[in-house]
């Protein structure tokens, strides 16, 4: 059972709502009612919603560094 908190957040790159879970986890849906993000603090999770909308509207960035999954070396 999820509590609805009846507010929208406008940002520049979409809307979205916050629901609450009856185990206390917090998730973030658009106006559409599809799912975005999911935290345990408010305020990281408006934070981190705000920068996954900006990403799926301009692009993430690129990464800085690129690591290999290889491993040298006897095993």
């Amino acid at each position: 059972m999820e509590t609805i908190l009846n507010k929208f957040y406008t940002t520049a790159h979409g809307d979205f709502e916050v629901r609450k879970s009856r185990f206390g986890m917090l998730s973030t849906y658009n106006r559409e009612g599809q799912p975005l993000v999911h935290g345990i603090d408010y305020k990281q999770l408006l934070l981190d919603t705000a920068f996954y909308l900006r990403g799926l509207a301009e692009g993430f960035p690129e990464p800085q560094s690129k690591h290999s999954g290889f491993v040298g070396g006897k095993l």
